[in-house]
């Protein structure tokens, strides 16, 4: 039985996005990363800086709104995380071929159960693996 560290389960990610869009309905326009914690535009090139500078000159001379901070969230799965019986902790994944303990070597499933000590070479003889 696994010890779970994380539990499985359906994450969100959360992106603030600074955007300005054209008037008419066509929706096209800009959008700036934003600092998640200062909520500050990310403009780490000169081209960025160049195009923030431009989309605020569009606003003064109305040729784009600005929308102001916009959120875009994004879900995944997390498969979490177990502690080996080494007592380190294995992240898990969901990919067929498990996941592996980086200090003993043992490897796990998705659902944080130990697979056999020689599955691989099991499965190289039943024809399911062919590495």
């Amino acid at each position: 039985m696994p010890v779970w560290i994380r539990q499985p389960g359906q994450q969100t990610n959360s992106q603030p996005f600074h955007q300005f869009t054209h008037p008419d309905p066509c929706g096209v326009g800009f959008m700036f990363d934003l600092d998640p914690t200062t909520r500050e535009p990310l403009l780490s090139t000169p081209e960025a800086r160049a195009n923030y500078e431009h989309a605020q000159r569009e606003v003064a001379a109305g040729r784009l709104v600005d929308e102001g901070v916009v959120e875009h969230q994004t879900s995944y799965w997390d498969a979490g995380a177990i502690r080996c019986h080494c007592g380190a902790v294995v992240e898990l994944t969901d990919h067929w071929e498990g996941s592996a303990c980086q200090r003993c070597g043992s490897e796990y499933g998705s659902t944080g159960q130990m697979f056999r000590a020689n599955w691989r070479e099991f499965c190289r003889e039943t024809g399911e693996l062919d590495d």
